[in-house]
């Protein structure tokens, strides 16, 4: 490339500065403007240049050919991006904008840069503004400068606070320029014309009529019934159907879809709402708008409702896109896939959303699928977690007459796995002055069925020295693949002459004799002796040593251990790899570096290893295997859990571990499955180990799992079955085959399964696009992992015969479904923990206290609230959470912090009298603190006890208390009183960890765990990975088309968290694991906490939490009150100064424009951001329940409109 690039330039004489950059370019493209004389040049380096010597490269081009302009548009690998970036974007501002400001705004600047959150935080000296630079657009210029050059979606954030009246020289000049550069590099970026379908079908061009029902049309890659549409607005005007992709702009049009989602705002005048429905038909999407007057009956439709619309397509400036007017529109059925066999298959293999950035099925639509399709039961086997059960067991609610499976694909690794094989004691070998023979082969691909050895080298080694050496070709007698030989640097001609594997294999055991066998992976190159030796009837009986394992085993510091990595470790220099004699020559020296380490560790022998390695294996080190695992009853649940729990806490590394050791002493109640290609078994096939292996493999599972050959043509694909590919489909037929022949010899029942990651084959794109965001290679393949009806499956399975398909599909994989029962993964019921006279000591506290605030006789209002409340409490078995809620607050107070309580608590009379709460829920009121005397004001009139004017009590002379928020007890509890409560505290973050510790002493720290939680994908982080994906592929979609991509990713689980303040406590008579696995959140190992693994809004009706929440509030309290001498509790509520603060700036003697805002709330909690400011300025609250709704209407979305 670099004298293709110099020929181009052929006036350039470049540096040598200017010679390094050349010599790193990949590829490039030039562009002239021969009017304007200047050149802009698309170049791809293969790593990161110098930015100076490419600014130096771009004038010298100038100059050598007289242009006004020559700029190169870079691009590196995004591995190459890091905060030392930061001064290449500074530069290149510099450089376009022709300005200084880079050098004055950014000169001691500090940079952060979170590669997982994809997040460049520059922080700017003391002195200087970001507001400045946002305003011009410098952030953005800088995230375009990362997506164009590494590929990368960044958010850049620039932080830094002025100097007052500061502003920088050139600051002009600077929003000027980066404004108009910005608006070049997003006209770039769209240049492409834009297209509304990913993937376009064929015979997608029109609509077709089913021809035995006209009702039935099929649209792009749907079908749908029309015979009777329900429409909600207006009438229908024109009769033919056209698909999406034939709107154009200025037609009327009439198209039937599905709508995946729609959004509304009200409009400026507050008179309508304004909607956007996202319409596919799975060919092309787009945006329908309607405009609906407020007051206006229509029920829009929900998501995923199939629709007829008719109205104008016209270009919209807004979308950037045509889009249609909505003037009618209709809802009808889909036509979805059925399962019309009569007696359908169960489906034992399946992923929801919840196998993390890997499967896209909705619980809830596996289950009303597999109900629809007639199915008796449905496994669900998600990667390493059992975090859908919960959603399943809630579907299954909604959609009865079927049997959930509850299962998982696992990690499985054999704790009891050697480093020696076909060894008995008489095989012991001394280290020290034993004989071992080192070999290693290449060969023509991976497969030993398919694929043949081209060479063998080996030597004999004992002592520490090569005491003699074979080495030969072989001719494999098929063609050697070009990569192969790219490889290895083996080509036909020199095999051609060769002996014959038999031939060579015969020679290589004469020379090996007796003695052991040492190879790195040794099953690999064994997998291809062994075949040679089968074929020819040879006798094969050797033990050999894997290096490998004994390296995964000694070598605890170290992660990679081929035979590249381990050279590097051992420093032994470089080698010739993939040469059987170089690399044998290099095993040879790793070899006595293991022998060294391992006789440090006093293991001398070969029997030393062996027995070594059978006590103290590290199952987070070892090879994994998939393994498929159902729950057949109560016992089997609980030992899942058990299972889950202790993979996640203690042989977590990268994926939840289960070691064969542990999973055999929690078998019962379970039952196994073989798995996939990536289980034990298939593995086993392919590395070509022999029979009475593959016996004693099979033999531990309950049943054996086969899988469509479309599931494992990635073998084919990446050549591990051979190069010849007729060959290799006959092997996966073959592999099938074995897997039969192995379950009819153990009298266990082979199955049939799919694998499957999502519904409808169409699904496979939104799979695709988040393997490409995790920078997965085969991304791109089509392994067809749908959910399959049961004709489907048979036809998979038509190369078995009608019988044994039939057998393979539907009879054994109801069999295994009837050996199941129908189980809940969390019981019904609440189980909240016991403490003794916990009802007795409640109501004993709440009679005190009422006395004590309202006297004896209590004012019916408050002794029939206190009644009510107190009998639902108790007869639903809570009294107990008040009691600990209580207990928790007195603990803080006595530490000197007060405690708030935050939500629905606060309707809780009893909460209130039980000091949990500082809210009074009763009517407003007055009352006096010496005489008792009480006023309730029940009229609706006053909303708020504390918007009561101050009286002073007519007897006693003292001021009353102004008291009663209003709020129903409901509100808490329920109708009923039976909703499980839910009591949020607020305490210091001086002693939220010291609230935490005394849950532990109140219940034992065995049966306190923090709440879960599970993060999935939400629309900005699915935008980020379509963005990348289409930029690869260098297509523009519509904005229709891509939200039809994100809303298929949406929901997926991308991790595991905590709730920040959420406290599980488990009664003492049972255990954890009668409700829920447990594990570290985020998959961190080290973080010290453990939470349960579903998440907690799943157990929320079933088990006790506590929100004991960190807040600065009553810290502030407490400082407030150290600073002052007033208690908090006695500041009066209606305090007019106060009131002032929410409408002016009066109060705390400054002017609006000092602070830049008309109110003074910034230090209010929760009333100080932007947004509840405006609400504040727009409403004119006077009083303090006017303050209560507009707190009420800042949370959430979609309340508060304006």
């Amino acid at each position: 490339m670099k004298e293709e690039f110099k020929k181009t330039f052929k006036r350039l004489c470049p540096s040598r500065a200017e010679e390094e950059v050349i010599q790193k370019i990949q590829s490039y493209k030039v562009r002239i403007d021969r009017e304007n004389k200047t050149i802009e040049i698309d170049v791809v380096f293969f790593e990161l240049v110098e930015y100076k010597h490419l600014f130096a490269l771009e004038d010298s081009i100038k100059k050598a050919y007289e242009l006004n302009s020559v700029r190169f548009f870079p691009s590196y690998p995004a591995k190459c991006f890091s905060e030392k970036c930061t001064e290449r974007l500074v530069a290149t501002l510099k450089r376009i904008f022709g300005s200084s400001i880079g050098n004055g705004f950014f000169e001691g600047s500090k940079t952060e840069y979170d590669a997982d959150e994809r997040r460049l935080v520059i922080l700017l000296r003391d002195g200087l503004s970001a507001r400045l630079l946002t305003e011009s657009g410098v952030d953005k210029f800088f995230e375009e400068c990362v997506a164009h050059q590494f590929g990368l979606n960044t958010k850049v954030f620039l932080q830094g606070q002025a100097a007052v009246n500061y502003e920088a020289p050139g600051f002009q000049t600077l929003r000027e320029s980066a404004s108009r550069v910005y608006r070049q590099l997003k006209e770039e970026e769209t240049q492409g014309e834009k297209v509304s379908s990913f993937s376009p079908l064929e015979d997608a061009d029109e609509v077709f009529y089913d021809r035995d029902n006209e009702n039935i049309v099929k649209s792009g890659g749907m079908e749908f019934d029309i015979a009777n549409p329900v429409a909600s607005r207006f009438k229908s005007r024109i009769d033919d159907l056209i698909p999406i992709r034939k709107i154009t702009d200025g037609d009327i049009v009439r198209f039937v879809g599905r709508m995946f989602d729609i959004e509304s705002k009200e409009n400026y005048d507050g008179n309508k709402i304004n909607y956007k429905l996202y319409m596919t038909d799975l060919d092309s999407s787009v945006i329908v708008r309607l405009s609906l007057n407020k007051d206006n009956t229509l029920e829009m439709p929900g998501k995923q409702t199939c629709l007829i619309v008719e109205g104008k397509a016209a270009y919209n400036k807004f979308d950037d896109e045509v889009v249609v007017k909505g003037e009618y529109i209709a809802s009808v059925k889909p036509v979805n896939r059925k399962d019309n066999h009569p007696t359908p298959r169960v489906e034992l293999h399946m992923h929801t959303i919840m196998s993390a950035l890997d499967a896209l099925s909705n619980p809830e639509d596996i289950v009303r699928t597999a109900l629809e399709w007639g199915m008796p039961a449905f496994a669900v086997t998600d990667h390493g977690n059992l975090q859908a059960f919960p959603e399943i067991m809630k579907a299954c609610k909604k959609y009865k007459n079927i049997k959930p499976i509850y299962g998982m694909e696992g990690y499985l690794v054999d704790d009891s796995a050697r480093a020696i094989f076909e060894y008995n004691q008489e095989n012991n070998v001394s280290f020290k002055d034993g004989t071992f023979v080192i070999f290693d082969i290449e060969t023509t691909g991976l497969s030993p069925k398919n694929c043949g050895i081209t060479q063998i080298g080996a030597l004999k080694y004992r002592g520490g020295e090569i005491i003699d050496c074979f080495e030969t070709f072989v001719n494999p007698e098929m063609p050697i693949p070009e990569e192969i030989t790219s490889l290895t640097g083996i080509t036909d001609d020199m095999v051609k002459d060769a002996p014959s594997q038999k031939e060579a294999v015969k020679a290589f055991l004469e020379y090996a004799g007796n003695h052991m066998l040492v190879a790195h992976n040794a099953q690999f190159d064994i997998g291809f002796i062994r075949k040679v030796t089968s074929d020819n009837r040879m006798k094969f009986t050797n033990p050999f040593l894997d290096t490998v394992s004994v390296s995964r085993f000694i070598n605890n510091d170290i992660f990679r251990h081929t035979l590249d990595a381990l050279a590097k470790y051992f420093k032994l220099g470089e080698f010739d790899h993939h040469r059987a004699g170089d690399d044998t020559e290099m095993l040879a020296k790793i070899f006595e570096q293991l022998i060294r380490k391992l006789a440090v560790n006093g293991i001398l022998d070969t029997d030393g290893v062996l027995e070594e390695m059978s006590r103290n294996s590290d199952p987070k080190r070892l090879k994994y295997h998939h393994i498929i695992i159902l729950v057949k009853n109560r016992i089997g649940l609980k030992n899942l859990y058990k299972l889950v729990s202790r993979s996640n806490l203690e042989y977590f590394y990268r994926y939840p571990r289960i070691p064969k050791t542990l999973l055999k002493e929690y078998r019962e109640g379970l039952i196994l499955g073989s798995a996939c290609v990536e289980g034990e078994l298939y593995q086993a096939i392919l590395d070509n180990k022999k029979q009475s292996d593959l016996v004693k493999i099979a033999s531990f599972y309950d049943y054996l799992e086969i899988q469509p050959n479309s599931n494992n043509h990635f073998l084919i694909e990446e050549e591990r079955l051979g190069a010849d590919k007729a060959a290799a489909e006959k092997q996966l037929c073959d592999n099938v085959l074995k897997i039969i022949e192995l379950g009819e010899k153990l009298n266990k029942p082979v199955c049939a399964t799919g694998d499957v990651h999502f519904l409808n084959e169409e699904d496979e794109i939104y799979r695709k696009i988040l393997q490409f965001g995790m920078k997965f290679q085969d991304y791109d393949r089509n392994p067809r992992l749908y959910f399959k009806t049961t004709q489907e499956m048979l036809d998979e399975f038509s190369f078995l015969g009608p019988k044994k398909a039939e057998e393979v599909v539907i009879t054994n994989t109801r069999m295994i479904a009837d050996m199941i029962e129908n189980i809940k993964p969390i019981p019904d019921g609440q189980f909240t923990p016991k403490i003794d006279g916990a009802e007795e000591e409640l109501t004993q506290i709440c009679h005190s206290t009422a006395y004590e605030i309202y006297g004896k006789p209590l004012p019916d209002i408050v002794r029939e609230r206190m009644d009510k409340e107190l009998n639902s409490i108790i007869k639903n078995g809570f009294a107990v959470l008040y009691i600990i809620a209580r207990r928790l607050v007195k603990n803080s107070e006595e530490h000197g912090y007060l405690v708030g309580s935050r939500g629905s608590v606060g309707s809780s009379f009893i909460a209130t009298l039980a000091g949990i709460s500082e809210v009074n829920p009763l009517p407003p009121h007055r009352l006096c603190p010496v005489c008792k005397k009480i006023e309730f004001f029940t009229d609706g009139k006053i909303a708020s006890g504390f918007d009561l004017p101050d009286t002073y009590c007519e007897k006693c002379k003292v001021k009353m208390i102004q008291d009663g928020q209003d709020i129903p007890f409901e509100t808490f509890l329920g109708f009923h009183g039976e909703k499980a409560p839910d009591i949020d505290l607020n305490f210091s973050s001086h002693v939220q960890g010291e609230a935490h510790k005394y849950t532990e002493v109140l219940f034992g720290k065995e049966n306190i765990f923090r709440a879960g939680t599970v993060g999935t994908l939400q629309k900005k982080t699915c935008f980020g990975f379509l963005k990348d994906f289409l930029q690869s592929k260098g297509i523009n979609l519509t904005k229709a088309e891509q939200n039809r991509l994100i809303s298929g990713m949406v929901g997926v689980k991308r991790t595991t968290g905590q709730h920040p303040g959420g406290i599980v406590v488990i009664p003492k008579e049972y255990d954890i694991y009668d409700f829920t696995p447990v594990q570290h959140p985020a998959d961190k190992a080290g973080s010290g906490v453990i939470t349960t693994h579903f998440a907690f809004e799943y157990l929320h009706d079933t088990l006790l939490k506590l929100d004991i929440l960190g807040h600065d509030a009553p810290t502030l309290y407490k400082v407030l009150e150290q600073y002052t001498g007033i208690d908090v509790r006695t500041i009066p509520m209606n305090d007019s100064k106060v009131l002032e603060l929410l409408n002016s700036t009066e109060s705390i003697g400054i002017k609006p424009e000092q602070i830049g805002s008309e109110i003074a709330t910034f230090g209010l909690p929760e009333l100080g951001t932007k947004y509840v400011r405006q609400m504040i300025i727009d409403t004119k609250p006077k009083n303090f329940s006017d303050l209560v709704q507009i707190s009420g209407m800042s949370h959430g979305t979609g309340i508060w409109l304006g």
